[in-house]
């Protein structure tokens, strides 16, 4: 159900970028004021490359007003109500919704790094055409002040998120493809999202050099049990299909998240096997220099 409000109209260009916002209850989780900054970082970006898809999963404490008053008269925007079951089945709705060829979602309590970057973005974009383009991120603490995270490496993948979630302009197209975000991972859907992404063959990227978005809080993925079993059901799906020879189970491989590393055996298995991805292998290899190292390490010992 599209809300009433919408200033995007039909016969409008397909716009390079799509950014995708979902929300639930805005008001009741303390999220006014930070909804409404998102709002304004877009509509303070330069160019007319975007469009901005709120998707609001049907909230009951008045977040429609709150949502259809932020919204009254601004370009480029389009506003949806639909039930969800979290926060990334929000994302896909949005992402189902979207028109644009790039979707970068931007969460309730983020903003964007600088007023041009969608425009920067979207030259490079439909110059380059990657699969996928990212960038770094800036955080902002309690006083203000302001510290880039340049710490990006996609052969970290099997170790981390590579980069932010919403420093990420993803390829619609691919992104419906790989099914969006699974349901199955409620805390860290996106990093599944990206580890199907980046090993996936015949997958191109490019490494933006500037930052795309700004936050202040990681949110509900800072709860580091709950991530851990979440990658630990992610990866026992993931590796029983590409190096199925080596199994472990959920909880093996939530320990393996925690400790920091993955066991050399299953590592070497990747790099074995004829379902790994270029990108994999040499996630594998970077992986598997890591795990070395740290065995030689006490603490770290299995």
């Amino acid at each position: 159900m599209t809300l009433p409000h919408s200033s995007f109209e039909a016969n409008k260009d397909k716009p390079v970028i799509s950014i995708i916002t979902a929300t639930y209850n805005l008001i009741e989780a303390g999220r006014r004021e930070s909804f409404l900054r998102a709002v304004k970082c877009v509509q303070d970006q330069t160019g007319d490359t975007f469009e901005h898809v709120i998707q609001d999963g049907a909230s009951t404490d008045g977040t429609a007003s709150l949502i259809a008053s932020a919204t009254e008269g601004a370009r480029n925007t389009r506003v949806f109500s639909q039930s969800d079951r979290n926060l990334f089945e929000g994302m896909n709705n949005g992402a189902e919704n979207a028109r644009g060829e790039y979707l970068l979602f931007l969460n309730s309590d983020d903003s964007l790094a600088a007023p041009d970057v969608l425009e920067r973005a979207a030259t490079i974009l439909a110059d380059q055409k990657p699969d996928f383009a990212y960038g770094t991120l800036v955080h902002e603490d309690d006083r203000g002040q302001r510290k880039e995270i340049t710490k990006t490496n996609l052969n970290a993948i099997l170790q981390r998120m590579p980069f932010g979630h919403n420093s990420l302009f993803l390829r619609r197209s691919l992104f419906l493809e790989l099914g969006g975000h699974d349901m199955a991972f409620p805390i860290s859907g996106d990093y599944d999202m990206m580890l199907k992404m980046l090993t996936r063959k015949s997958v191109h990227g490019l490494k933006l050099d500037f930052p795309i978005s700004l936050y202040w809080s990681r949110g509900v993925s800072a709860e580091i049990d709950k991530v851990s079993q979440d990658h630990g059901n992610i990866w026992a799906k993931f590796f029983a299909e590409v190096a199925p020879s080596v199994l472990y189970t959920p909880e093996e491989y939530s320990k393996f998240y925690l400790r920091g590393h993955l066991p050399a055996r299953l590592l070497l298995a990747v790099l074995k096997s004829p379902e790994a991805s270029p990108t994999l292998r040499s996630a594998a290899r970077h992986s598997l220099l890591k795990t070395v190292k740290r065995g030689l390490q006490p603490w770290r010992k299995f």
